[in-house]
C-alpha cells in the first residue's frame, strides 16, 4: 500500500502511470489506501519516459506519477471544455468509464488507462465507479457494509437498469437493495449495495493484496455500466 494523502481522498482522481509499452510502471502507486483501505488509484496515463519543458528552459525526458497526473488532467481539461455544463466529479467518473482495461487488478490499474476518444460521448456515469466497501473485520462472525451507487443519465430520454452482481468466492455476497433502478433524462438515481461476508465460510482472499474483487453490472437496452468492487 503506497497511496497515501492527498490521492487517498475520495473526491481525488489518483492517477497511476504506464510505460511506453502500455504497461503500468513498477514505479507507480499501488492499492488499497493507506487506512481506509480503498480502491486507488482511479485511472493510469502514460508517465515513463515523458518529454516536458525543464527549469530555466529548454526540454528533458522525466518518468513518474507526476508525469501522468498532467495527461489526466488534460484529458480532463478537454473533456470539460466539450461539456461545460460537467461539474469535476461527473468528469473523473467518465474517464473512469471510459478507461482502457489493461488486464490489471484493481489496485494496480484502477478502472485502466485513460482515453479520451469517446469519453465527451458518455450517456450515463455512475458515482462512484469503482466500489470499496473497506477492511473486512476477522473478530467478526459476519462483515457487513453498505454503499451508495448514483447512476447519472445525461441522455434525453429515461433508462432503466437491471442490477445484478458477480460474486466472487462462496461466504461473500455482494447484492443490490434493488433489482433495477430507473434514471429520468438528465437525473441520478440511487442503488444500495451491500456487501456480507461470512468470516467462517469465505476463504482468505488471494492477492496482493488480498481482496475479494468483482464487478456490479448494470445492463439496459441503451448501454451497460460496470461498476468493479473490492
Amino acid at each position: 500500500r503506497t497511496i497515501a494523502s492527498p490521492a487517498a481522498a475520495d473526491r481525488a482522481l489518483a492517477v497511476g502511470a504506464t510505460d511506453t509499452r502500455g504497461q503500468v510502471t513498477s514505479f507507480s502507486s499501488r492499492g488499497p489506501t493507506d487506512e481506509a483501505f480503498t480502491i486507488k488509484p482511479d485511472v493510469v496515463a502514460p508517465g515513463s519516459r515523458i518529454t516536458s519543458t525543464d527549469l530555466g528552459g529548454g526540454y528533458r525526458s522525466a518518468s513518474g506519477t507526476s508525469m501522468a497526473a498532467p495527461a489526466a488532467a488534460g484529458a480532463a481539461a478537454l473533456l470539460l471544455e466539450t461539456r461545460p455544463e460537467w461539474a469535476s466529479a461527473q468528469a473523473k467518473e467518465a474517464l473512469k468509464k471510459t478507461a482502457e482495461d489493461l488486464g490489471e487488478d484493481l489496485f494496480t490499474q484502477g478502472r485502466g488507462r485513460v482515453d479520451v476518444q469517446d469519453v465527451a460521448q458518455v450517456g450515463a456515469t455512475t458515482d462512484p465507479g469503482l466500489l470499496s466497501f473497506g477492511l473486512v473485520r476477522p473478530d467478526e462472525d459476519v462483515w457487513t457494509s453498505a454503499d451508495t451507487l448514483w447512476v447519472r443519465n445525461f441522455g434525453e430520454e429515461a433508462r432503466t437498469y437491471d442490477v445484478s452482481v458477480e460474486a466472487p468466492v462462496a461466504g461473500v455476497e455482494v447484492r443490490p437493495q434493488a433489482p433495477s433502478v430507473e434514471v429520468e433524462p438528465q437525473d441520478s438515481a440511487a442503488v444500495e449495495v451491500v456487501a456480507e461476508v461470512d468470516n467462517s465460510a469465505a476463504p482468505f482472499p488471494s492477492g496482493p493484496p488480498p481482496a475479494f474483487t468483482g464487478e456490479v453490472a448494470l445492463s439496459s437496452d441503451r448501454g451497460d455500466l460496470e461498476v468493479p468492487y473490492g
